[in-house]
């Protein structure tokens, strides 16, 4: 079974910027034998389950985008999307196996500063 950790640090959050964990650093690129003689085929794998455990002292709010074009429209329109907010000591988690595909994962906390533990979201269960 393939896992992926993504944090945002404390001082990320407090910026109160957005961070932005791209394709590349969602995805898994696996390489699948081919057999005797032949090169092997490389495989993009994506989480089915996803687990984000804020311990930050305060909350942070996070966004999915599936299509690119749903992220453009998101940096033309940023008011027209909504961030979900994950409060302090709090893990929401996807136990189903059946997250969508994912692109981009758009991070932000607060502008206060009050975060003093790092966000984790745990990327896991990869398959084809």
């Amino acid at each position: 079974m393939y896992n992926r950790r993504l944090i945002v640090t404390a001082a990320e959050l407090n910026t109160g910027n957005v961070k932005e964990f791209k394709n590349g650093e969602i995805h898994i690129t696996i390489e699948v034998p081919q057999g005797r003689g032949r090169l092997p085929r490389k495989d993009k794998w994506h989480a089915r389950e996803l687990q984000i455990i804020n311990n930050t002292g305060d909350f942070a709010e996070i966004i999915f985008f599936s299509t690119i074009a749903a992220k453009k429209d998101y940096e033309i329109n940023p008011t027209d999307h909504t961030f979900i907010r994950i409060p302090n000591n709090h893990i929401l988690q996807d136990q189903h196996g059946n997250m969508p595909f994912i692109k981009y994962i758009l991070v932000k906390g607060t502008e206060n500063g009050s975060a003093t533990g790092d966000l984790i979201l745990e990327l896991l269960n990869y398959g084809k």
